[in-house]
């Protein structure tokens, strides 16, 4: 069976989306990896959620556009999210894990050939 150029593309292009998004997966795990594990530089400590909140809102061309979370609010916002975050995260991981799934399960397969994909 011949293949138009149109297929080709298509397929080329379902390729490169699932190899993006195990990219993505990948470095989103070496990111969180660092959360909670040790670390030496700085004088040490453990890695941790550095939370800085801001507000985008600029009333007109030329104002500020980035406000901080107000003094009263900051200790308690960042403290807040600092709990809420890994939880956020490690959700966020499982949904781009089965985008990352379900696109290499659609080009898996090509005229009966397994096509290689790396899942790390």
């Amino acid at each position: 069976m011949t293949k138009s150029i149109e297929d080709v593309l298509a397929k080329s292009k379902e390729i490169e989306n699932a190899l993006k998004l195990a990219r993505q997966l990948r470095e989103a795990h070496e990111w969180y990896s660092l959360y909670g594990s040790r670390y030496s530089g700085g004088g040490g400590g453990v890695g941790h959620f550095h939370c800085n909140v801001h507000i985008y809102h600029q009333a007109y061309n030329g104002a500020k556009n980035y406000h901080p979370v107000a003094d009263g609010l900051r200790q308690s916002v960042h403290e807040k999210l600092r709990d809420v975050l890994p939880g956020i995260v490690e959700q966020a991981l499982k949904e781009l894990g089965e985008k990352a799934e379900a696109a290499m399960a659609g080009v898996e397969k090509n005229d009966g050939k397994t096509v290689p994909i790396s899942r790390t």
